[in-house]
């Protein structure tokens, strides 16, 4: 019995017996917390905050849970409250933020999401943070970012086995993405790592099925894709289809994996995920492109953060060279891409082609400005690029100043390439465009 039932019982109860309770219950909760029995914190910090709903202990609890217990009976709605309620008291609070930051992972407001977590990242980052920031490049499709975490991850002197195991099923799930023979190889040493101790997590299972379809081992693939087709897992049969749908693509299926695709988008309306991977795979076939660009145009209405889908739409577009609107679109699209993710190598490619095709020297200028100073990765590409257009520049201008100020800044161009990697010969054959 608390002490309020005990006043009640003994027909009348003072503030100072009130008081008394509720430093029980505060008491109570850090226990519970300690313990990490966080659906009976939540509810007794839910009980407290009824009649003291400013108290910042329990606010701290209840986003501590959130953070900590991936089910929580409380409502997104709810949840969003207690954290902006934690957050109007301190704007820095670490619990305040790490809930903030998982809340809009749940609500798909991805970008956010991610701005949020790098800043939390760069004060201290932890494990849960970490993650949470892992989870954002996933949903933004930033594969690359996404496996630079990971790495880091199964690194750090931190990490349990747990962590790791984490850590290496996201690893392969990147590496899976980013596609290409090293990557896929990769990806195959780690699923034989941890087959042992992750074989009868769906998520393995999923991850091995796809990894044996893009590796063509196709017999491999159809087995358990049967497997899991039989039992009928609801959570991830929209994952399963689409796997299945790929393989029925492989092996020369077409309508049937159409088929798939169709019930996949109809059954999941507002699964960006599964929306996105279905337009892709029905972009890799002509006759089904237009169909490819409208869900593509429905996945940016519900997420507008993920770089991919205007890729493609800028891709689509700009094949359109003979209309002046369409290749004006086909910027658009690919800037809001090189907007949303300036690492992606594919963006920064299409969009110079495309200001080369307009002859928007300026912008194609800008743009190769902005990949030198954050893409490191491409940053040599960049160079040598640009010493291609001031070359350009240098045959068309008359004026022996003009002339001369662009032969000065090509071969400034030309020399900051080469002392990236002298030794790299890549790319130079660009030169004899």
């Amino acid at each position: 019995m608390s002490l309020l039932q005990l006043g009640d019982s003994l027909g009348g109860i003072t503030s100072s017996d009130k008081e008394l309770d509720q430093f029980f219950r505060e008491q109570y909760l850090s226990v519970l917390l300690q313990l990490k029995q966080y659906l009976k914190a939540v509810s007794v910090a839910s009980d407290i905050l009824i009649s003291d709903p400013k108290n910042v202990r329990c606010l701290e609890a209840v986003c501590f849970a959130f953070v900590e217990e991936e089910k929580i009976d409380i409502s997104l709605d709810s949840i969003g409250e207690i954290i902006e309620a934690l957050l109007s008291v301190n704007s820095k609070n670490d619990r305040g933020m790490l809930a903030k930051a998982r809340w809009l992972l749940l609500k798909e407001k991805s970008m956010e999401a991610r701005q949020l977590l790098e800043l939390i990242n760069t004060k201290e980052a932890t494990r849960k943070s970490q993650l949470f920031l892992c989870d954002a490049y996933q949903q933004l499709h930033q594969w690359s970012k996404m496996e630079n975490i990971c790495r880091a991850g199964l690194e750090s002197a931190t990490s349990t086995e747990s962590d790791k195991l984490c850590w290496r099923l996201r690893l392969i799930k990147s590496l899976i993405e980013e596609d290409g023979v090293d990557r896929l190889n990769e990806a195959s040493v780690i699923l034989d790592n941890v087959r042992t101790e992750a074989k009868s997590s769906a998520t393995f299972r999923l991850l091995e099925t796809l990894n044996w379809l893009r590796t063509n081992q196709l017999e491999k693939c159809k087995n358990n894709l049967d497997m899991l087709e039989e039992q009928q897992p609801t959570d991830i049969m929209g994952k399963v289809l689409l796997i299945k749908a790929e393989y029925l693509q492989k092996t020369g299926r077409e309508a049937e994996a159409v088929q798939l695709l169709d019930r996949v988008c109809e059954n999941h309306p507002q699964n960006v995920d599964l929306l996105l991977n279905a337009a892709k795979m029905l972009w890799n076939r002509s006759e089904q492109r237009e169909k490819s660009v409208t869900i593509m145009l429905n996945v940016i209405k519900i997420n507008r953060d993920i770089a991919e889908p205007y890729i493609l739409l800028g891709t689509f577009y700009g094949e359109q060279r003979q209309n002046p609107s369409s290749m004006q679109r086909a910027v658009r699209c690919l800037e809001k891409a090189f907007q949303l993710d300036p690492y992606q190598t594919r963006t920064s490619e299409k969009l110079l082609e495309l200001y080369r095709l307009i002859d928007d020297i300026a912008s194609a200028l800008k743009l190769l400005d902005v990949v030198v100073r954050s893409n490191a990765k491409n940053r040599r590409w960049a160079w040598l690029q640009k010493g291609i257009l001031h070359l350009k520049m240098f045959q068309k201008v008359k004026q022996v100043s003009e002339k001369e100020k662009e032969a000065g800044l090509a071969i400034t161009c030309l020399q900051n390439a080469m002392a990236i990697d002298s030794n790299d010969s890549s790319g130079w054959e660009a030169l004899g465009t």
